[in-house]
């Protein structure tokens, strides 16, 4: 690894980025949002699954 750079296993990713152009985005990924009330712009498939990953990560993080 490049000193100074990150471990990828440290790194929480696929957040959506929190600009007033994701709002719907980020209230779809937060369950606020319901998926048939997404408008056609939106594809729900990458959220779900950056949301699965993200989880996953989560889960896998030592409880130290």
């Amino acid at each position: 690894m490049k000193e100074g750079a990150l471990a990828s296993d440290v790194v929480l990713d696929g957040l959506p980025h929190p600009s007033g152009a994701n709002a719907e985005r980020i209230a779809y990924f937060l369950g606020r949002k319901a998926r048939e009330a997404l408008s056609p712009k939106t594809s729900p498939a990458g959220l779900d699954a950056a949301r699965d990953r993200l989880r996953a990560q989560v889960a896998a993080l030592p409880l130290t």
